[in-house]
């Protein structure tokens, strides 16, 4: 509005005014009603206090101007952003140490749980992670599945014909059933299970095999250190909630932090490694719930020497097991464990051991969790310790491996470490 049309305004104004009639609302300005306000005389027919509101319905237009084009920059400043896609890793499960993994053909998943935080490794004091991932290969991504709610589930393994993981706790020695679906745990409290003599030994460092066959989980081993060890083979059933001593007439020796998977088509239960007092033989040894036998199979241009803390997985399309190196027990210090990052296959049917010479792998690590994944085709392995059985560096790693190109892929993405 320029200057010559606001003066026609107030005088206009101020002839209505001294008529006593009230100018038509549509015949309302803004700055003429501002300027009407803003004089301080308050006779509006006075030209000379006219002069003066003339300026400030310019200045207060301006004022106007400014302060809306100030509201739309604050909107603009306050207006809630487009999410930007984040690294599918930067949400997920905090680094660990001893978690246990198994795949969920229910959830096309695999799954892991459990642990012990950076905090609290090898404090050997109740585990003080309870939380549930699933990973999901295809997108690299992480979902929170709730609480376990299982109190120190160290043992684990996967009941696909009840749909269940079933967990071997310590402290007291208790069997649990967890659904992944629903999230729901249960203390299955069979009439006989393991001996109350173990629980002193915690069956630290043993692993349970599902022998799909039979529906069966097949135990061996388990302990607390060296020369408290023990070569007991334990069998549950799920549907009948029982543990059976299978007590073969003989097996591998005493021992623990070994691996063992199902070879569903040669239907045995492998197992190699671990740790005994004075060494643990460098065997394979392979276990037929249905005969009841343990057969010994002489290491074949294998890995010199056995590994501990490690993890091995079966590969159903070819038939293969994969392993990938955990750590040699050291003289001495902490400091000289030995770790020597391989990846191995192994072929029961020809008792034959292949190592896999790949560019790239996970590096020094032990006490991860490995598993297959069905739907995907690939072997994730998560976090895990990277020097020494008792060093805290642990972090969110992801590898996957992959059974036919035979190549490690890191997955991590944002890596998340002890502080």
């Amino acid at each position: 509005m320029n200057l010559s049309k606001i003066i026609l305004l107030i005088i206009l104004g101020a002839f209505l005014v001294a008529c006593g009639s009230s100018p038509p609302e549509n015949m309302v300005d803004t700055p003429t009603q501002e300027s009407n306000t803003s004089g301080e005389s308050g006779e509006a027919g006075d030209s000379s206090e006219t002069a003066a509101p003339t300026e400030e319905p310019t200045e207060t237009s301006t004022q106007e101007i400014e302060v809306s084009e100030d509201i739309q920059e604050s909107d603009e400043v306050t207006e809630t952003p487009e999410p930007e896609e984040s690294s599918p890793l930067l949400i997920g499960p905090a680094p660990r140490t001893h978690s246990t993994m198994h795949y969920n053909p229910v959830l096309e998943r695999v799954v892991m749980a459990s642990g012990y935080s950076c905090e609290n490794t090898w404090s050997f004091n109740d585990m003080d992670l309870n939380d549930a991932w699933a990973f999901n290969v295809e997108e690299e991504s992480w979902e929170y599945l709730g609480e376990l709610n299982v109190p120190n589930p160290f043992n684990q393994g996967y009941d696909a014909e009840s749909e269940r993981v079933i967990y071997l706790t310590y402290g007291p020695i208790e069997t649990w059933a967890y659904d992944p679906t629903s999230g729901e745990a249960q203390n299955m409290e069979p009439a006989d299970q393991p001996p109350e003599t173990l629980i002193t030994l915690r069956l630290f460092g043993v692993p349970l095999a599902y022998d799909s066959e039979s529906d069966r989980l097949i135990l061996f081993g388990g302990g607390e250190r060296p020369g408290l060890n023990h070569d007991q083979t334990w069998a549950y059933d799920y549907n009948t909630n029982t543990w059976e001593h299978m007590q073969p007439e003989s097996g591998p020796s005493e021992r623990a932090f070994h691996s063992m998977v199902y070879d569903a088509e040669s239907d045995r239960v492998i197992l190699w490694g671990g740790l005994q007092e004075g060494g643990t033989d460098n065997m394979v040894w392979a276990y037929d719930y249905n005969t009841n036998s343990w057969e010994g199979l002489e290491n074949t241009n294998g890995p010199e020497e056995h590994y501990e803390r490690f993890g091995m997985v079966y590969h159903p399309p070819s038939d293969r097991i994969f392993l990938y190196s955990g750590f040699r027990e050291g003289i001495g210090s902490q400091e000289e464990f030995i770790f020597e990052p391989a990846t191995w296959s192994y072929d029961y049917n020809t008792n034959t051991w292949e190592e896999i010479l790949t560019e790239t792998n996970p590096g020094k690590r032990t006490m991860y969790s490995m598993a297959y994944d069905e739907n995907a085709d690939k072997i994730v392995l998560f976090s895990g310790e990277q020097t020494s059985k008792y060093a805290a560096d642990l972090t969110t790693a992801v590898w996957l491996f992959d059974p036919v190109t035979l190549e490690w892929n890191d997955v991590s993405k944002e890596l998340v470490g002890c502080p």
